[in-house]
């Protein structure tokens, strides 16, 4: 359920906070690639590879770490 304060969903913070998320810069640098190209594939097609960022609060982009680390390994998101 939403709560009263800013529209945020709870649960949803809950969930993220228990998750390992990285930064577009971050997730740049582990991909070996310029973070621009990250919110440009975003912009352009809704995802990086299939990796689909979280918008925090403060319209950053946050990446879930386990999609990041498994494109880096395998190629693919999870």
């Amino acid at each position: 359920a939403m709560s009263s304060r800013a529209g945020i969903d709870q649960r949803a913070v809950e969930r993220l906070s228990a998750q390992m998320l990285y930064s577009t810069d971050e997730a740049a640098s582990i991909l070996h690639v310029n973070p621009q190209t990250l919110r440009a594939a975003l912009c352009r097609y809704g995802h990086y590879f299939g990796v689909r960022p979280f918008k925090a609060p403060n319209r950053f982009l946050l990446w879930p770490a386990d999609a990041i680390e498994s494109l880096l390994v395998n190629g693919k998101a999870c």
